[in-house]
This record gives structure tokens, sequence and C-alpha cells, in this order.
């Protein structure tokens, strides 16, 4: 209960989205390295992806659920 609260209630601050945008930058260098210097087969350049796709989908839907409100249930 605690945490469904924390994560209603909480702002999206600028300094995580900052943290965010670092990270994403920070992993698609990593994967411009792997493709560049090591013998990088097609499903291990799928799975990178996928997995930075996870990490915006989540950035996503945390980022709707703050500012929306939709996930919120009222209280009686």
């Amino acid at each position: 209960m605690f945490i469904e609260l924390f994560m209603t209630y909480r702002k999206f601050s600028a300094s995580s989205r900052k943290m965010f945008y670092v990270l994403m930058g920070i992993e698609t260098l990593l994967l411009i390295i792997s493709l560049i210097f090591f013998n990088t087969k097609w499903w291990q350049l799928l799975g990178m992806l996928v997995i930075m796709l996870e990490g915006i989908l989540i950035f996503l839907c945390y980022h709707y659920k703050v500012y929306t409100k939709f996930f919120y249930r009222a209280r009686k």
C-alpha cells in the first residue's frame, strides 16, 4: 500500500529524466561499440535492442502513470 501511494504521489523529477537519458545514451554507446569491435550475431543484437526497448517502455509507463494518475484508485 505504501509503495502504491508513493508511486502515485511522487513527482517525476528532472533529475530522474536526466538519469534516464544518460543511461539510454550509455546503452546506445555500448551497443555501437559491440557492433564495431566484436563479432556480434543477429540474435545478440536483437536481444540488446529488446532490453533497450524494455527500459524505454518502463520509463514511458511510469511517466504516464505519474502525470495522468490513470491507475489511481479513489479511497473511501
